[in-house]
């Protein structure tokens, strides 16, 4: 409710931040508001004595107000960095100053992350997807990035592409997903991760 009234993301923006559906998520909101009707719950600041037991849930919504900011509008990204900044100057704790380096990090590499058409983004929903649908799904939609010529180069694109197979039990064709994509990968941790895939098929 929060990112829906305050924050000002439509409900279909909401609905895609918790991977469910527009009608579910508005049937939420609507929940939410009777319960604050309904037990007279006011709308105020807190002592300050209670800040620190409401940390982890604004936490958690500033950082869906910068992951919809980061995907689609740099605006919203960019306020809610601010806001983390905010945080951390009233409550310097661990989990704010880490919130607030890990949004300074990926938007510092905003730019480098995708092309004019978003190939990347569309790698990042496509494995949304098959966590959500399953991996089939998620490999059609990886299969279809790749036919196009885009990210042919991305060693994340074939070792994503690679743990679908695998999870699908199709061992032959995770093997050569693995192996090209262990081909294209140039640091080390990343060559060790595949390295250890392929010895485990």
């Amino acid at each position: 409710m929060t990112l829906r009234e305050i924050c000002g993301l439509t409900t279909e923006q909401v609905a895609a931040a918790f991977l469910t559906n527009a009608p579910t998520l508005a049937q939420r909101i609507v929940r939410a508001k009777a319960k604050i009707r309904d037990a007279k719950i006011p709308y105020e600041i807190p002592e300050r004595t209670d800040l620190p037991e409401r940390l982890a849930s604004v936490l958690h919504v500033v950082y869906l107000v910068f992951n919809q900011g980061y995907f689609t509008r740099a605006d919203l990204a960019t306020e809610a960095i601010r806001l983390g900044g905010l945080l951390v100057n009233l409550l310097p704790e661990a989990e704010a100053i880490g919130l607030l380096a890990l949004m300074l990090l990926h938007d510092a590499r905003r730019a480098t992350r995708t092309n004019a058409t978003g190939a990347v983004i569309e790698l990042n929903r496509a494995a949304a997807i098959a966590m959500r649908d399953g991996p089939e799904h998620g490999l059609k939609l990886i299969d279809a990035i790749l036919a196009r010529g885009d990210l042919q180069e991305y060693h994340l694109a074939h070792a994503a592409r690679a743990d679908l197979f695998r999870r699908l039990g199709r061992k032959a064709e995770a093997r050569a997903a693995y192996e090209r994509a262990l081909a294209l990968a140039v640091e080390e941790p990343e060559r060790r991760l595949l390295e250890r895939r392929l010895r485990e098929l």
